[in-house]
This record gives C-alpha cells, structure tokens and sequence, in this order.
C-alpha cells in the first residue's frame, strides 16, 4: 500500500512539476526546481517529493530537483506566493484548496479520496 500511495505521489508531483515547471537556471545551465512542503522527511510526502526528484533527474539529467521540507521555504502562505512569483517551482500540497476554483487541481489530491 505504502509503494502504491508513493507511486501515486509521484506521479502527481511530476504532472504538477509540467504545470510550474518555471525553474530557474544555474551557472551550468541545469534548471533548479525547487520543491517545498511544509510536512516532516518522515511524510509520505517527502517520500514522494524524493521520488518526484530521481525520476525527474533520470528522465532529464539537465534538471536539478532541490527538495525542501519541513517548511523550510516557508509555510503553506509563503509556498504558494513563491509559486506566483517563481521562486517555488512545485508545491504539492495546495492542490487540495484550489480545488474548488480550478477543477484540474482535483488530481492533486486524489489520495485524499483513496
């Protein structure tokens, strides 16, 4: 059950990474994504956001995934802010509020209804 949530997970992460994949560009010419999350490295969701990062990385080695958690790039305000202004590049955790205003987001949280 545990391999399938994160399976799950990352493939939400990575359809969310399509959809902010602004990144920024680093002196070697690698994009950064920068992921936050505001819950613990013991979470389900930093399994997947470390997930999200390999498979990305191994799918195109120009792209570097940093992955923060612990809401070390802010709280859940801070996060979506820094999606508005590309300081963030992913947040998988807010999907669930914009739900109801933008219906695409309902994927992002699916494991809610699992």
């Amino acid at each position: 059950m545990k391999k399938k949530m994160l399976l799950l997970l990352a493939v939400m992460l990575i359809s969310c990474a399509l959809v902010f994949a602004g990144g920024s560009k680093e002196g070697d010419g690698k994009t950064i994504i920068k992921l936050g999350h505001v819950n613990s490295p013991a979470s389900i969701f930093h399994y997947g956001a470390l997930e999200f990062e390999k498979a990305l990385e191994a799918m195109d080695p120009g792209i570097d995934v940093q992955v923060f958690p612990s809401g070390q790039l802010g709280g859940t305000l801070e996060l979506m802010q820094g999606l508005q202004t590309g300081t963030v590049a992913v947040y998988p955790e807010f999907g669930y509020i914009w739900e109801g205003v933008v219906p695409e987001f309902k994927a992002l949280a699916v494991h809610l209804y699992i």
